[in-house]
């Protein structure tokens, strides 16, 4: 059976949808007339492109009964996935916005210009932006639900405002450039190639990276939504790596997905924002603080060369996740932790609102970017060390390294921490411009007391003492 669906905002004027009242009745009929303006065209736009039936959220999950809103929403990956095509309300902020647009026919026309070269005759004028203002910058990129309908869906037609665009996991074409796809003319931001569609485990774990950064921006009518928007995703990508999901992270390679960062968080006094623009924490428990999930806004998982897995510092012995549902692996959970093996965790200074590390002859800058804003920086504010030699490049292209690891601060539990944001040492400190190698590093004061850490791991020979602590 061929169907299509529906990707579309709700915003915020009032729209027609499934209460439990109505199950019954909606089987037998549902007023057409009842239906907001996007409704009533995706309607319409279905019949003309010969198909029989159509699935709108809103319209076939009872949106009043928890349960079963839950039940619903882990099917929809498949929902979308199993659909013949998407249809796209991509320009409309509510319901009241449909799929058609006036509009001036020659927006849709490319420009060409006639040339004298020995390469062409002619030229075509291109708005390199086209995609982005398009489809990127409206309303419906803008929710979060619709990151993993698009990308789960086989082809997607986008009815923006001044013409049609349509995306599958090959192409991306619009009416001025039917035949010509759009990334021929430059990478669109949504990464739209579909996971089963790539190969090798530095690939996936790239696409994915990039897709969660992609949802982190989009927001949610409800703030508890924010793993189940992404469950589809989540099933899809284990069902390609077998890989096993913990809040928003991957069992495999799970020590540098550490490493995300709040884009709007509390940054070093160098780089730091207006309070208005900061990343929050929901208002009740949804993730923990070691994942994505646990703030509401922008995040980055930065950018590593070579994408090894294993340089790292730690190693995470177990993996503890307490689900809301077990028949939902990839939804909502109640708590979780991590238990890691590490080296000591090493001491900050709190000064003028900035944290140093207390080398010699001078402290050390550390360039850090708090989870939340606002946020008073108090001590203890402690250094879990993850990535010994995060590599990247200068303004210069110059190969730099630089140690890259997590700020944690102790819980009431022995051993136990929550996340407080994400640091990197330069491989120059500030002024001085000494060599902070990985030895000096080690060299630094730590925390000795044996209350730190949950276990203290005896070493072998001339190696180090390691530890191990939980982090929630």
């Amino acid at each position: 059976m061929e169907y299509c669906t529906l990707s579309h905002c709700w915003g915020g004027s009032p729209m027609f949808k499934l209460p439990k009242a109505n199950f019954v009745g909606f089987l037998s009929d549902i007023p057409i007339d009842a239906l907001s303006k996007t409704f009533q065209d995706a309607v319409y736009a279905a019949i003309q492109l010969g198909f029989c039936f159509i699935w709108i959220d809103s319209l076939c999950i009872i949106q009043d009964v928890r349960d079963d809103w839950l039940q619903q929403a882990s099917f929809m990956s498949s929902v979308y996935a199993n659909s013949s095509l998407n249809l796209a309300a991509t320009a409309a902020a509510d319901g009241r916005g449909g799929l058609f647009f006036k509009r001036n026919p020659a927006s849709s026309k490319a420009n060409y210009i006639p040339a004298s070269t020995s390469i062409a005759n002619r030229y075509v004028i291109v708005n390199r932006r086209l995609w982005d203002q398009s489809i990127e910058e409206g309303p419906l990129a803008k929710r979060a639900w619709v990151v993993q309908e698009r990308f789960l869906a086989p082809r997607t037609l986008h009815f923006a405002s001044n013409q049609l665009f349509w995306e599958c996991g090959r192409v991306s074409c619009c009416e001025m450039f039917p035949s010509m796809g759009l990334k021929d003319l430059y990478l669109p931001a949504f990464p739209g190639s579909r996971l089963k569609d790539r190969v090798g485990k530095v690939r996936r774990w790239t696409q994915w990276r990039s897709i969660v950064e992609h949802y982190s921006r989009a927001s949610l009518t409800k703030e508890e939504d924010k793993l189940f928007a992404m469950a589809g995703l989540a099933l899809n990508y284990h069902s390609s790596t077998g890989s096993t999901y913990l809040a928003g992270l991957w069992q495999e390679g799970i020590e540098k997905q550490l490493l995300w960062s709040s884009i709007h968080g509390l940054k070093s006094r160098s780089r730091q924002q207006p309070e208005s623009s900061g990343n929050t924490r929901p208002s009740e428990y949804r993730a923990p603080s070691w994942s994505w999930a646990s703030i509401n806004g922008p995040i980055s998982n930065g950018r590593w060369m070579g994408e090894e897995f294993d340089n790292v510092s730690i190693r995470v012995l177990a993996a503890n996740i307490k689900l809301l549902r077990e028949d939902q692996p990839f939804g909502g959970i109640q708590s979780a932790s991590l238990t890691i093996e590490c080296g000591q965790l090493k001491r900050t200074l709190i000064e003028h609102g900035e944290i140093w590390l207390p080398a010699k002859p001078k402290p050390i800058f550390l360039s850090h970017t708090a989870d939340i804003m606002p946020v008073k920086l108090t001590e203890p504010i402690f250094l879990l060390l993850v990535d010994p030699q995060s590599t990247h490049f200068d303004i210069e292209h110059q190969k730099k390294v630089r140690l890259e690891g997590l700020m944690i601060i102790p819980t009431h539990t022995r051993g136990t921490y929550e996340r407080f944001g994400h640091f990197r040492i330069p491989c120059t400190s500030g002024e001085t411009q000494e060599v902070l190698s990985l030895e000096s590093y080690f060299r630094l004061p730590g925390i000795e007391d044996s209350e730190a850490y949950e276990k203290t791991i005896q070493p072998q020979g001339d190696a180090e003492f390691r530890y191990v602590i939980n982090l929630i």
